[in-house]
């Protein structure tokens, strides 16, 4: 006794073969690249003179390797495009407003809040003596001390 072949539709049969080589080409679907993130709270004043320094932390899901950019650099600073620092001194009083560090893995950014530094001066300080007078004076001689 021969066992006969089901006979299936055409139609049935044409998806199922489509179906089947499509399933041997299949490709995993993946996983989206996920955003970096950034974080941190700069100061938001300095001494006019002093050091400005502020860094970022940042990291990246997959661990890409991250690049940073700036938007309104104080002049007087500098900034680090690999680690994301920008320090420096201000030569005198002012004020830089939107600031914005971003970085990026090559596919997105982000970016911290912008903020603004204040470079303001020392108050004035009464300026102090100090020493040791002489305990006797001579009629005649100017004092000195």
């Amino acid at each position: 006794m021969a066992l006969d072949r089901p006979k299936l539709p055409r139609w049935l049969r044409a998806s199922c073969v489509v179906f089947i080589v499509a399933g041997l080409f299949a490709q995993p679907a993946l996983a989206a690249n996920r955003p970096p993130t950034i974080s941190g709270k700069p100061a938001s004043w300095v001494y006019v003179g002093q050091n400005y320094a502020f860094k970022p932390s940042a990291r990246d899901p997959e661990g890409k390797r991250l690049t940073f950019s700036i938007v309104n650099k104080p002049a007087w600073a500098t900034f680090s495009k690999t680690t994301g620092k920008l320090e420096g001194k201000s030569p005198g009083v002012g004020l830089w407003n939107g600031i914005k560090i971003s970085v990026s893995d090559g596919t997105n950014t982000v970016t911290l809040p912008s903020f603004a530094i204040r470079v303001v001066s020392r108050s004035n300080v009464a300026p102090t003596i100090s020493g040791t007078p002489p305990k006797t004076a001579t009629v005649g001689v100017a004092y000195e001390f």
